[in-house]
């Protein structure tokens, strides 16, 4: 009969007690000679679950919040809708959305800053436009104010942060712009280092994550991944599958992806540690061009909205919760 040294080329540890963090020896056996037992750490896939329906079916809309209070605002309808280009705003308590007061502009494609009471919402694409809007509005819980433009106009670009400092990268035309918001204005700041439109950010002003997307030749479905250090954007470990129209949340030691395109509708999911990328467990429903709550830590992200398979668009919400990490004693049973 086999060993375990036999087949794991070394000896069971003798431990007095359990070791710390759990995290770092998954998946490893060892002795507790304190309690007398065998003892191993293990992990799930971790999970999504089904919350909320949207009241409005959508696709291309902006999202912001945490999982218990995320906001919902703009996004495309099919093509006999009409206005296709939607200025509904939702809000999310954790089981239900309820519809509040409108964008001021309808719009596809924006990007979402912020939180259910204090966010920001700019750029996107506006029925009737030759060319992306500028246009930012800012959200105090109960109304929409037009703000300051984006410096550079632009749509299907990547947003983050909170309503007094927010980040915009990429997009069309742009795609390796990237500007900040202070409170009452945009600036560009450094260019990153791949562009592309159709990207995922997550993270803050001083610490931000871009990955995915769309690169030229078009179409191209991107694994790259770029962060950002409140001066620098550096290259770090791909995607594990390259995909555009995703979505995610968390920073940038703990963000996941979700979603999004590969060429066709994506369920994936990728758990980002701080130093590469894992994939664990699916959504329930393959979408594209869904919304995230960025503001929230990758944990307990959640995914709304979205194109599934046929209009109408879908309407579904799901939250996610990470793999589970545990000790467990061993036994014969």
């Amino acid at each position: 009969m086999a060993t375990y040294k036999g087949i794991q080329g070394y000896s069971v540890q003798v431990l007095a007690s359990d070791p710390s963090p759990t995290a770092s020896v998954t998946g490893q056996l060892w002795y507790n000679s304190t309690s007398g037992t065998y003892k191993i750490s293990t992990q799930t896939t971790g999970a999504w679950s089904a919350g909320g329906l949207l009241n409005t079916y959508r696709e291309e809309g902006g999202g912001a919040g945490i999982q218990s209070a995320g906001i919902c605002a703009g996004g495309l309808q099919g093509p006999t809708i009409s206005p296709r280009y939607r200025d509904e705003t939702e809000i999310y308590d954790g089981t239900t959305w309820t519809e509040v007061n409108d964008l001021n502009t309808g719009r596809a494609t924006p990007d979402g800053a912020g939180s259910t009471t204090a966010a920001l919402w700019f750029g996107g694409g506006a029925p009737g436009a030759t060319s992306p809007p500028a246009n930012t509005e800012s959200w105090n819980g109960t109304a929409w104010t037009a703000v300051s433009g984006l410096a550079t106009a632009r749509r299907d670009a990547s947003g983050w942060g909170t309503q007094a400092l927010a980040s915009c990268a990429g997009g069309v035309p742009t795609r390796t712009n990237y500007e900040e918001w202070n409170g009452s204005a945009w600036s560009a700041a450094t260019a990153f280092n791949t562009g592309r439109s159709h990207l995922t950010g997550v993270g803050t002003q001083t610490a931000g994550l871009i990955f995915g997307g769309n690169q030229t030749p078009l179409p191209t479905q991107s694994d790259l991944t770029e962060i950002w250090n409140g001066s620098t954007w550096t290259e770090v470990n791909d995607l594990t599958t390259a995909r555009q129209f995703g979505a995610g949340s968390g920073i940038t030691t703990a963000a996941v992806y979700f979603g999004g395109t590969t060429g066709s509708n994506s369920a994936l999911t990728e758990l980002y540690d701080g130093t590469s990328w894992t994939e664990v467990g699916d959504m329930g429903l393959a979408r594209r061009a869904l919304c995230g709550a960025t503001g929230a830590p990758s944990g307990v992200s959640m995914a709304y909205g979205g194109f599934a398979t046929s209009y109408p668009q879908a309407n579904q919400t799901e939250e996610w919760n990470d793999p589970v990490i545990a000790i467990k004693t061993v036994t014969t049973s």
